[in-house]
């Protein structure tokens, strides 16, 4: 599914996936999430410099039925961090880094 969202296009993606899981047969199947809490994403840079994330450039992870899988914060007051919570609608920011 490709869903297009307004960008910089001076971005890069932290992605937080559901694992890909092989059989003994070959046969590739998409996994499903696991049910992180809380994943916090820290120290992030782009090109070497702070990554400036934006709260307007953050995308959910949805499943084929559109049920949210995991949602990301608004960025730490820094901007170089975020929590990603699995199975929840809104997620909490960072404090502090």
């Amino acid at each position: 599914m490709t869903i297009g969202y307004t960008s910089s296009e001076a971005t890069a993606e932290w992605i937080e996936e559901t694992p890909i899981v092989v059989d003994n047969s070959g046969k590739v199947t998409v996994g499903p999430m696991p049910n992180l809490s809380n994943a916090h994403f820290d120290l992030a840079l782009t090109n070497g410099a702070n990554a400036g994330l934006k709260a307007t450039e953050e995308v959910q992870l949805v499943d084929f039925n559109n049920a949210v899988v995991a949602t990301p914060s608004a960025p730490d007051p820094d901007a170089d961090g975020f929590n990603d919570c699995t199975y929840a609608g809104s997620c909490g920011a960072p404090a502090s880094s």
